[in-house]
């Protein structure tokens, strides 16, 4: 045991020796050679090198440069490179014991780095090191060398032979100038560790960083290995990288992208994997999301859960998808193309699998998107070539351009088929002025469009439309922004809401006298007019203009068969109706109703049809008719009409026997 205990204090009194030793050549060498330091790396580095003070490091053990400043390449700026609070050179023990100096890692603490990308694309910090080129005569002027720099990613022989290398809560701004717009990014709480650069050997890099804004903690990491280090061309050296990426900004990876919109979003996670040579590689990307995004500030996507799947082979100049995945909310969907980058093209194309669909809007039930199938492409524009899709039984065709993003130029044609009718729509959108379209639509059933949103609709039928409308892109209030003019015509329909004619005619007097002065042959010859709960429709025809959102028609015709309604109307965004017009019956109607009621004559017109001035007011699923009693007093007629005409259906249903009215009324039926 004494032998043990012995052996160790030996060993320790050895160690602690080798540590003295170890200590007191690093001060020595210090002392020795603190202004050497300086000198020799702004000559090794080429740049003006600052340092406010230069001390032993005890952990690491090596040298310890405090508030260091490495300055810019004149070509990229004035600022500094690097600023950091600290730099240490960590040294092998064992060397240092024999007083040589062996390098095993460097370590930047809190540094500033500043990386610059010229319009020629080449970066501020591939001039480190030519300080030492330039002093050792190391440059070649050979025109092939030139060339292949020139299409290579070259590696400064300073780097090869660098020691394992760390950042500690570092900062990154990069700053690109080789687009038509220059991009900028930060990068807070910078982590690296890389391993030692060898000639021939492996090298591997980890990067974590908080690379998008608002992070508080690193979102972004990566893993990067090159092998073969420095034995091939830049462009044909091996590589593989891990990217992981967090709650990403989309505007960050747009930015990274080279968009100059303005995007905005968050994707849930995104993991690529890339391996091949600088030349030539293959991708692997996954991403999820559940946020709403914008694609520049004008085109919005709503928030839905969506994921991606790729595999794509990639170039310098273009991107081949090889295969994409992917579903968007319920609606899964897979796509193919290239992407050539110089100059820029594109041809994609993207179908929805088969039993997959997306439920839309506020329907009961939504609308169902399914049978997706697009066709892209285009050098200066976006071009959508194809479009089909299905929404329910409603089959979709279409074509669009979309010239910029921001501001966001469009155009196309849509058609739509289903409803037993056509519809097609020109649209043309510019979101400093105004969407505009032209649409033409055919033998529409909208009964069946308007039983998606009501189980009971108001109107029934089948419609055609002509028309233009048009809008502010930037409305506060679209509907009541809209403006348009056009034609519509309703045939075969249906008003299920109101039996105009029988409402109109309850008011020339109460309901409880008509059957003592109708006939009952008349009563079910006209049931549609007596006994009907709704207004049956031949043809309607309605031309139309609509400004600041109110629909208006100055000549609005109705023919029911047994009669007709001429007259004008107006519908605002609150769904509030108001018309005025006329009454017409049919002439055997009228005939009819004269010999029942003599007293009708007073409404008779030239040729012999009856006329009911009329007028509607109300919301449109519950409009109420009375009488035009203005325009009855003009024709010198005041006995018909009940008053009260403004009080609810009920109260005039209920309205007793003995009114005013009724008296006046019973005194025009005596022979």
């Amino acid at each position: 045991m004494r032998v043990l205990v012995a052996a160790l204090a030996t060993a320790a009194a050895v160690i602690l020796g080798l540590l003295a030793l170890a200590a007191f050549n690093l001060h020595v060498f210090i002392d020795a050679h603190r202004d050497e330091l300086v000198t020799r790396g702004e000559r090794t580095l080429g740049r003006t090198v600052q340092i406010g003070d230069v001390t032993p490091s005890w952990w690491p053990i090596g040298i310890r440069f405090a508030d260091v400043v490495i300055g810019e390449d004149p070509r990229f700026g004035a600022g500094p490179c690097v600023d950091a609070a600290a730099v240490r050179i960590a040294v092998r023990p064992g060397p240092l014991v024999l007083g040589r100096l062996e390098v095993s890692a460097i370590v930047l603490d809190r540094p500033r780095i500043t990386l610059v990308r010229d319009a020629a694309g080449r970066w501020n910090v591939a001039s480190l090191g030519d300080g030492e080129r330039e002093h050792d005569g190391e440059r070649r002027a050979t025109n092939g060398e030139r060339r292949m720099r020139h299409h290579a990613i070259r590696v400064p022989p300073l780097w090869l032979g660098l020691a394992a290398t760390e950042i500690r809560d570092g900062h990154v701004d990069l700053e690109d100038r080789s687009g038509p717009t220059p991009r900028r990014l930060s990068a807070a709480s910078v982590r690296l560790r890389a391993s030692a650069l060898r000639l021939g050997g492996d090298a591997r890099v980890r990067v974590d960083a908080a690379l998008f804004p608002g992070s508080v903690r690193p979102d972004a990491h990566a893993e990067l290995q090159i092998t073969r280090l420095g034995l091939q061309d830049g462009a044909d050296t091996p590589f593989s990288l891990h990217l992981d990426l967090h709650d990403a900004d989309l505007g960050t990876l747009a930015t990274v992208a080279g968009r100059r919109e303005r995007w905005s979003g968050r994707l849930a996670q995104v993991v690529a994997d890339a391996t091949g040579v600088l030349d030539r590689f293959a991708v692997d990307v996954d991403a999820s999301a559940d946020d709403a995004w914008r694609l520049g500030p004008q085109v919005a996507v709503p928030r839905l859960p969506s994921h991606l799947s790729l595999r794509a082979q990639a170039t310098r100049d273009a991107i081949r998808v090889e295969r994409a995945s992917g579903a968007f909310g319920t609606l899964e969907w897979t796509a193919a193309g290239l992407v050539e980058l110089r100059p820029w093209h594109v041809e994609l194309t993207l179908q929805s699998a088969p039993e997959s669909a997306l439920a839309i809007g506020d329907a009961r039930p939504p609308w169902r998107l399914s049978d997706v199938a697009v066709t892209v492409g285009g050098t200066d524009a976006l071009h959508v070539e194809s479009l089909r899709a299905r929404l329910d039984d409603v089959h979709l065709e279409g074509t669009a351009r979309v010239t910029t993003l921001d501001p966001f130029v469009a155009d196309g044609h849509v058609r739509a088929t289903g409803f037993g009718g056509v519809l097609d729509a020109t649209f043309a959108a510019d979101s400093t002025r105004t969407i505009s379209a032209r649409v033409e639509a055919t033998g529409v059933d909208v009964g069946a469009i308007a039983s998606r949103w009501s189980a009971t609709p108001v109107v029934v039928g089948r419609a055609d439309v002509s028309g233009d409308v048009a809008m502010p892109w930037a409305a506060p209030r679209p509907l009541a922004a809209l403006s348009g003019t056009g034609t519509g015509r309703l045939v075969d329909g249906r008003i299920d809401v109101v039996n105009l004619a029988g409402r109109i005619l309850r008011r020339f007097p109460a309901v409880r006298l008509l059957p003592r002065v109708v006939s009952a042959p008349t009563r079910a010859r006209f049931p549609e007019i007596f006994d009907a709960p709704g207004t049956g429709i031949r043809t309607a025809t309605l031309p139309f203009t609509i400004t600041d959102g109110v629909l208006a028609s100055s000549r609005a015709v109705i023919d029911a068969g047994t009669y007709t309604v001429e007259g004008d109307a107006t519908l605002d965004t609150a769904r509030e109706l108001r018309a005025r017009g006329d009454l017409v019956l049919a002439p055997d109607v009228s005939t009819a109703l004269r010999a029942d009621v003599p007293a009708l004559r007073y409404l008779t017109r030239n040729d012999g049809q009856l006329i009911f001035p009329f007028r509607i007011h109300g919301p449109l699923g519950d409009p109420v008719p009375e009488p035009d009693l203005k325009r009855m007093r003009l024709r010198g007629i005041d006995a018909l009409p009940a008053p009260g005409s403004r009080r609810e259906k009920r109260d005039e249903e209920d309205r007793p026997l003995d009114a005013p009215a009724v008296e006046r009324f019973e005194r025009l039926l005596r022979p």
